[in-house]
């Protein structure tokens, strides 16, 4: 009976730090203003992944340079039409956590949601973008030309909290 109580507990514990985590960055975006923005800004903007095979992951040395660096980030939603950020380095670094090293077999499972942008203000670090739907959560992150060059499934904390965002979102913009 012992094990079956640790294992009860153990179970509850994983359940109450993901909620947790999830809780963390929802109230890091929620405090931010979500803005309304251009449509030339809402466009992807990565090419060539209709025909890619299985691309590497973002190499973790480039994960950690993001973990040391980054201290802001800038969402833009291409169907919602609006934008958020966050600035503060803790909800920075949990989004760079659901950056995984696990590949995306199949890169054409979602359509591109956002882009995503990383800063060490006022510099740009990084920029990809996010692929989420139809059971699918992963980044995308092109090289110099625009071409998709690494792909990284999302973690879970971060697919709780886009769910969560695009649910306080009003309808998709144009209708």
């Amino acid at each position: 009976m012992m094990w079956d109580t640790h294992v009860i507990n153990h179970q509850k514990v994983k359940k109450i730090l993901i909620l947790l985590i999830t809780i963390s960055l929802f109230w890091s975006c929620e405090s931010r203003d979500i803005q309304k923005v251009n449509d030339d800004l809402i466009k992807p903007s990565i090419e060539n992944l209709s025909s890619l095979q299985m691309l590497p992951t973002l190499p973790a040395e480039n994960i950690q340079g993001l973990m040391d660096n980054a201290d802001h980030i800038d969402y833009i939603f291409y169907n919602y039409g609006k934008s958020i950020n966050q600035g503060d380095k803790s909800s920075v670094q949990n989004m760079i956590r659901q950056i995984t090293n696990t590949p995306q077999p199949d890169i054409n499972c979602a359509m591109p949601f956002c882009k995503i942008i990383f800063y060490k203000m006022p510099d740009k670090l990084l920029e990809g973008e996010i692929h989420f739907g139809n059971g699918c959560a992963y980044f995308v992150f092109p090289d110099g030309n625009r071409q998709a060059e690494y792909v990284s499934k999302m973690g879970n904390s971060g697919i709780l909290f886009f769910n969560d965002l695009i649910s306080n979102f009003s309808a998709p913009a144009g209708e």
